[in-house]
C-alpha cells in the first residue's frame, strides 16, 4: 500500500512538472511569437514611412557643358520645392558616348527603389536598351533635351527641326535670299543633330533656293567645327553666313571670325542660348542665337517625372518647349526669361 502511495505521488509530482514545462513553453512560444509580430509591425511601419517619400533619379552626362547646368538648375529648384515628398539622386556621367555607364545608372536607381527617372545627353544608340529596362522594371523615364528615340519614354525638348528652320528663315532674309553658307552640324546619331541639320537645310531650299549651303560634320566636338569652317574658307573662299548646330561651335567659331576680321560681315547664328555665346552675342560677335528653354526643360521636366512617380501619365508623351530667336535686341529679356541671370552678374 505505502508503495503504491508513493508510486502514485511520484506520478502526481511528474505530471505537475511536465504541466509546468508545457506552460512555460506555450508562454516562451507566445511571447516568441508577441516579439515576432512586434518587429514586424515595426518593420513595415519603417518601410511605410520610407514609402512616405518617392524617389526619384537624374542621370545626366558631360554635367559639366553650360548647357546641361543650365538644364540641370532647373532639375535642382524643382527637386528643392518637392523636397517634403521626393528624394534626390543624381548621377552624373562623363560621356553621352558611353553606353554602359547609362545602364549602370539606370540600374543601380532600380536597386534604390526609384519611382522615376530623368534622363539626359541620351543618343540613338540607347534606344533599345531604354525600353527594355522600362519594361523590365516598370519604372517610367522622361527624358530631357535630346531623346534617345526609345518608344517607351517621355521626353520634355524642343522640336529641333522647327529650330534649325528658324535659324534658316532668318538668315535667309538677312542674305537677301543669295549667298552661301556653312551649316555646322552635331552628331548625325542623336535626334537634336538630325533635326536641327534638317530643319536648316529644308526650310532654306524651300525658301530660298537661290543660297547655297556647305555642310560641316563633327560628333559636338569645337575642334571638328572650327577646322570644319577653316576647310569651307579654303574650299568656298567667302562665306557670307555660319549656322552652328550649337553654341560650343558658335563660340569657336567666332573666335575664328575675329581673327579673320570677318565679325559683322559673315553673318553667325547659333543654337541653345547658353551664356557663354550669349555674352559673345553682347561684344557684337555672334549675330544670332535660338535660344532653348534649358532651365525649363529641367524643370518641368522633374516636374513631370514626379507626376509619373504618382501614376499619373501626362497628356501627351512628347512634350515640346518654345525656342526663342534670340539677337542683341532681344538678349536682355531672354536673360531673364532662361533663368541666366547668375552667368551675367
Amino acid at each position: 500500500m505505502k508503495m503504491m502511495k508513493k508510486c502514485l505521488a511520484l506520478l502526481l509530482v511528474l505530471t505537475m512538472v511536465f504541466a509546468l514545462a508545457a506552460c512555460s513553453k506555450t508562454e516562451t512560444t507566445n511571447q516568441a511569437s508577441t516579439e515576432t509580430e512586434q518587429t514586424s509591425a515595426e518593420q513595415t511601419q519603417s518601410t511605410e514611412e520610407k514609402k512616405d517619400k518617392l524617389t526619384i533619379g537624374y542621370v545626366v552626362a558631360n554635367p559639366t557643358w553650360q548647357g546641361w547646368l543650365i538644364i540641370t538648375n532647373g532639375v535642382h529648384d524643382a527637386a528643392e520645392e518637392l523636397a517634403d515628398e521626393v528624394e534626390y539622386v543624381e548621377m552624373g556621367l562623363a560621356s553621352t558616348q558611353d553606353l554602359n555607364a547609362y545602364i549602370n545608372a539606370l540600374e543601380d536607381l532600380r536597386t534604390m527603389g526609384a519611382d522615376a527617372i530623368v534622363m539626359g545627353g541620351c543618343n540613338m544608340t540607347l534606344a533599345a536598351n531604354v525600353d527594355e529596362f522600362i519594361e523590365s522594371s516598370g519604372i517610367p523615364i522622361i527624358e530631357v533635351d535630346s531623346p534617345s528615340g526609345a518608344t517607351k519614354t517621355y521626353n520634355m525638348g524642343i522640336d529641333n527641326e522647327a529650330g534649325g528652320a528658324m535659324a534658316a528663315a532668318w538668315m535667309g532674309e538677312k542674305l537677301g535670299g543669295k549667298g552661301t553658307v556653312v551649316s555646322v552640324n552635331g552628331r548625325l546619331t542623336d535626334t537634336s543633330g538630325i533635326g536641327r541639320k534638317e530643319g536648316f537645310a529644308k526650310y532654306m531650299n524651300e525658301n530660298y533656293p537661290d543660297i547655297e549651303i556647305f555642310d560641316v560634320a563633327t560628333e559636338w566636338q569645337q575642334e571638328q567645327a572650327l577646322n570644319g569652317v577653316d576647310d569651307a574658307f579654303a574650299s568656298l573662299g567667302t562665306i557670307d553666313g555660319i549656322f552652328c548646330g550649337w553654341d560650343g561651335a558658335a563660340v569657336v567659331v567666332s573666335n575664328t571670325l575675329v581673327e579673320r576680321g570677318l565679325t559683322g560681315k559673315t553673318l553667325l547664328c547659333g543654337f541653345d542660348g547658353a551664356a557663354d555665346a550669349l555674352q559673345l552675342m553682347k561684344k557684337g560677335e555672334i549675330d544670332a542665337d535660338v535660344a532653348q528653354p534649358l532651365y525649363g526643360m529641367g524643370y518641368e521636366g522633374f516636374k513631370t517625372a514626379y507626376a509619373l512617380a504618382k501614376g499619373e501619365t501626362p497628356e501627351n508623351a512628347k512634350i515640346a518647349l518654345d525656342t526663342k530667336l534670340v539677337t542683341t535686341d532681344t538678349i536682355d529679356t531672354w536673360i531673364e526669361e532662361g533663368h541666366l541671370q547668375s552667368f551675367f552678374e
